[in-house]
């Protein structure tokens, strides 16, 4: 039977491991790693046939890879790598290929704001290159710094400047502002934006997963009646890819069976992620219950 894990910082709940669960038999492991220096034993252990990496450790992987693919060139990130028949270790990026499956057919001659220049940020805009998006934006709270990490040739903007900006029609959240357990929080609401300034938006995305639909979404739904997208597409595609690298398989991910894949493993988590809510008089107890219901059930 083939081993795979996931190399992270924190080993707490992952939805990875339901993921692979559902797609097929393998083992699935929370590995983690304290600090860079640990990466290097990890990947030595050969009962491994290949590793997911997430944050902090995308870019500092890479030293210990024999080859890269040439998406994970272009974004100067791993996220995705493969033991060789040979022994070797090559990375690979999910992201461009997870996010077009998002949002292709979405943002063909689009103006795109993309929030945050992270890894994830660069494979966002990768994929809406590669749509042929009219024009990427990066915001950044420091563009000067930003734009040293990141390169020329990428147009950079502070929140504080984003006036010519507001004729965006697609707008990415790929900042972790809003995730668990921050979820009443947005990267616009927290820098003073309303979104109703965006006067063309026609699609907000946001990467975050957990929850389904961050404050981002929902101020823009509610906001602009825009249509709206939520990274647990990208989280369940990128794990079919993964598999299908580690397992040589060739193919598009564009055919009916992983669009039922993904449904039906999204059923599946959202399940997990469902809230509960007390409705009742004022002073029947719903705070009290409701605290010791939430702890219990780690809620």
């Amino acid at each position: 039977m083939n081993r795979y894990g996931i190399i992270n910082k924190s080993i707490s709940y992952n939805h990875a491991r339901l993921i692979y669960a559902m797609i097929g038999r393998y083992d699935y492991d929370m590995i983690q790693a304290d600090d860079p220096g640990d990466l290097k034993s990890i990947l030595e252990d050969r009962t491994y046939d290949g590793f997911n990496v997430d944050d902090p450790y995308k870019t500092e992987i890479i030293r210990y890879l024999d080859d890269l693919s040439e998406d994970a060139r272009r974004i100067g990130a791993v996220n995705v790598v493969r033991r060789e028949p040979d022994g070797s270790l090559k990375g690979y990026n999910s992201d461009i290929e997870g996010f077009k499956y998002m949002v292709s057919g979405l943002v063909e001659d689009k103006k795109c704001l993309i929030l945050g220049t992270g890894c994830a940020a660069l494979g966002c805009a990768a994929a809406l290159e590669d749509l042929g998006a009219s024009e990427v934006v990066f915001v950044s709270r420091d563009p000067d710094a930003a734009g040293e990490r990141i390169g020329s040739g990428h147009i950079i903007s502070g929140y504080n400047r984003l006036y010519p900006h507001f004729d965006s029609q697609v707008i990415i959240n790929a900042t972790p502002v809003g995730q668990l357990p921050d979820f009443d929080r947005s990267p616009l609401a927290d820098n003073r934006i309303n979104v109703r300034m965006f006067n063309r938006l026609e699609l907000a995305v946001d990467l975050i997963y957990d929850p389904y639909r961050t404050k981002f979404l929902q101020d823009a739904r509610r906001l602009t009646k825009c249509h709206t997208k939520s990274g647990l597409d990208m989280l369940v595609v990128r794990a079919i890819w993964s598999l299908r690298k580690w397992e040589d398989q060739e193919g598009s991910m564009d055919d009916e069976e992983t669009a039922k894949l993904v449904r039906t493993i999204k059923r599946k988590i959202l399940e997990t992620q469902l809230n509960v809510i007390a409705v009742g008089m004022p002073g029947s107890g719903k705070t009290t219950i409701f605290r010791r219901y939430a702890y219990e059930l780690g809620l």
